[in-house]
């Protein structure tokens, strides 16, 4: 019965070899997609986690209206479990690009989280110094100057610290994963690159944000990562909302302090 089977099945296949071997190409062809894809997830997911590694994209963004001193940082770096706390500053800026204003955001360089990859040039030796998004300057660009565009707002002028900055590196940053660059309330509504710069070229008084590393982390994506940062999120929530009471306070108290000299 078998051996019949056999036969039969061989006899139509001879007899019809072309369509056999289109079917047999089609399933291949499936299996290998199929194989592919599976073989795609780890793969990426392994790409992705050595990149934010090696440039040690941060593991908390904290964010204030009310602005963070030095105090915060050391406060949040000494939290259990965090291995080191960087504040920080930005803003979205008009710059002049020809005839034309474009948005960009200038974020400060922060040394020893969110590392630049340095693609092209040097690294900003001087604080009117600047890297800018290899995606929108050019090697052509290196050595011109980023122009402030004078149409921003009085608060943006006030905090950097220059009229201009002198590009000379071009990088690509782990705090932008992908193509987009974010929207802004400035402009065209739409961010077109992005510049980092030394703290030393902004003039603040608080810093806008922070970021937090913690300890021993676990490969991004995975289960151990998502419980540490789950164990550890109470605890910065809890600080963050104790050090915004502190902040709001010290501020009140300075701003009624100016106001009874005024009085008198």
């Amino acid at each position: 019965m078998v051996r019949t089977l056999l036969k039969s099945a061989l006899r139509e296949i001879r007899q019809s070899l072309g369509r056999y071997l289109a079917i047999l190409a089609i399933i291949a062809l499936g299996v290998g997609f199929f194989s592919g894809l599976r073989l795609c997830q780890p793969a990426m997911m392994a790409t992705g986690i050595d990149y934010v590694t090696q440039y040690k994209l941060f593991d908390f963004q904290l964010m204030s209206t009310l602005g963070y001193t030095e105090e915060d940082v050391a406060a949040f770096a000494a939290l259990d479990g965090v291995s080191g706390a960087w504040g920080s500053v930005y803003t979205d800026f008009l710059m002049e690009a020809g005839d034309e204003e474009v948005v960009i955001t200038a974020r400060a360089l922060t040394e020893g989280v969110n590392d630049p990859e340095l693609a092209a040039g040097r690294m900003p030796e001087a604080a009117n110094e600047c890297l800018g998004d290899a995606r929108y300057f050019t090697e052509e660009d290196l050595g011109t100057q980023v122009a402030v565009s004078p149409n921003n707002d009085e608060d943006t002028l006030d905090l950097l610290a220059y009229d201009s900055y002198t590009l000379v590196g071009l990088m690509h940053s782990p705090y932008y994963l992908n193509y987009e660059r974010g929207t802004s309330s400035i402009g065209s509504g739409s961010v077109t690159g992005f510049v980092y710069i030394p703290l030393d070229g902004f003039d603040f008084d608080a810093y806008y944000e922070v970021y937090l590393s913690i300890d021993n982390a676990a490969d991004a994506y995975s289960e151990e990562y998502e419980a540490q940062i789950d164990s550890l999120k109470s605890q910065v929530e809890d600080l963050t909302e104790e050090r915004a009471q502190l902040r709001y306070t010290t501020l009140y108290d300075d701003a009624m302090a100016e106001i009874q000299d005024g009085e008198q």
